[in-house]
């Protein structure tokens, strides 16, 4: 198969994974139901912890067996989630769904990065790794933005068409993506023990400093993007815009997110310091946002959201390049754990700021985080970048 074919497959995949009428509502669905802030909180704990448990086993069986298939299965759970929401809406039908949905996304986290990978490197074009994985998540974004549009007319039809239409698009996308052919490995590791292969991956996350350093830095990077995005529709709220502009306002950040994801290959070839220098920026922004609390604070997210899914990518493509050994997925999964470690400790810490002050307070406070972070990294950067020992499995 020709890898143009190849990629507009990926493309669509990702498209498809994001094109759910249900994300705009979710959480106006289960608070129809009943469920307080602190329990859909809960709820969002308990996805995160279940991808966290089960994030590293996934990644090995990534390695063991057909990428392909994993991801198509992990569709399927994500798939047979929504049936929970369908038949029993209270806090435990949805802890199920979350349990479900947390499981597919383990299947899939690590699994779909390494198999782009490899199909580029069988091609010889793994340097465009960063600048295909980026338009492959702009679609996704893209998909994402798609669905909140048409969602505000479909919701009209009633909660039973939202539902039906999210299961039937995530079916779709894993037909797609098992119209993949099987990419070849370059080492075989259908032969090793699922613990052998468990133990080595991540001593090799682990062990070498550099690759630990950027797994880090991803981590916070995707996890403080990732979480405070639940937060942003309260956060633009709070600033007296109408629902309507809520909506508009999520929408831009979304586009933002998927501009930035778009073009960051054009940028992967900056130095460390000058990384660190626009993470920083963003941390500032994001600050001055919560100092604001107004309509200028929202143009501020909008550029944080550009900037910080900018480095996103660049910064998984850091991580990809840097590892040479066969267990890909697994290396790439242990990065997957820790950000959806740090995830749970920035949702705990968000809803304990937000409770104690306000949203303003709690996105301050993440981005003079942001900025302390950016500022030790580039310290210890120079310390941490050489060819030598970045090529070390």
């Amino acid at each position: 198969m020709k890898i143009k074919t190849t990629l507009n497959k990926i493309y669509t995949y990702k498209f498809l994974d994001d094109l759910i009428l249900m994300y705009p509502f979710y959480s106006v669905y289960m608070t129809a139901k009943g469920l307080s802030v602190f329990q859909i909180s809960s709820l969002f704990v308990l996805w995160s912890l279940v991808s966290l448990l089960t994030n590293i086993p996934t990644g090995v069986f990534a390695d063991k067996y057909s990428r392909k298939k994993l991801l198509a299965l992990g569709q399927v759970f994500k798939a047979v989630s929504f049936v929970p929401w369908i038949i029993y809406p209270h806090y435990l039908g949805f802890a199920i769904a979350f349990i479900l949905w947390g499981i597919g996304s383990a299947l899939t986290s690590g699994t779909f990065e390494a198999l782009v990978y490899d199909e580029l490197k069988v091609n010889n074009k793994e340097q465009d790794y960063v600048k295909v994985i980026g338009r492959a998540y702009s679609f996704s974004l893209i998909g994402n933005l798609t669905a909140t549009l048409l969602a505000g007319l479909a919701i009209l039809l009633g909660f039973g068409f939202i539902f039906a239409a999210s299961i039937i698009v995530i079916v779709l996308s894993s037909i797609v993506i098992l119209t993949l052919p099987e990419t070849p490995r370059f080492e075989q590791v259908s032969d090793q023990r699922y613990l052998s292969m468990l133990k080595t991956g991540i001593k090799r996350a682990t062990h070498n400093k550099t690759i630990f350093a950027i797994i880090l830095l991803a981590g916070f990077i995707g996890a403080t993007y990732g979480s405070l995005e639940e937060y942003v529709p309260l956060f633009v709220y709070d600033t007296g815009l109408s629902l309507s502009f809520v909506a508009w306002a999520v929408g831009a950040t979304v586009a933002a997110a998927a501009f930035g994801s778009f073009i960051a290959h054009r940028y992967e070839k900056m130095s460390t310091g000058n990384f660190m220098i626009v993470l920083i920026s963003a941390g500032f922004m994001m600050f001055g946002a919560g100092l604001l609390g107004n309509n200028l604070a929202v143009l501020l997210l909008v550029g944080y959201t550009f900037i910080i899914r900018m480095l996103k990518q660049i910064y998984d493509g850091k991580l990809q390049h840097s590892i040479t050994s066969e267990l890909r997925a697994t290396i790439t999964s242990v990065a997957s754990f820790v950000l959806e470690l740090l995830a749970i400790l920035t949702y705990l810490t968000y809803g304990l700021i937000a409770d104690r002050y306000n949203n303003f307070i709690a996105f301050a406070v993440f981005g003079s985080l942001t900025v302390f972070v950016g500022l030790i990294y580039l310290v210890i950067s120079p310390r941490l970048v050489s060819r030598h020992e970045i090529n070390k499995k």
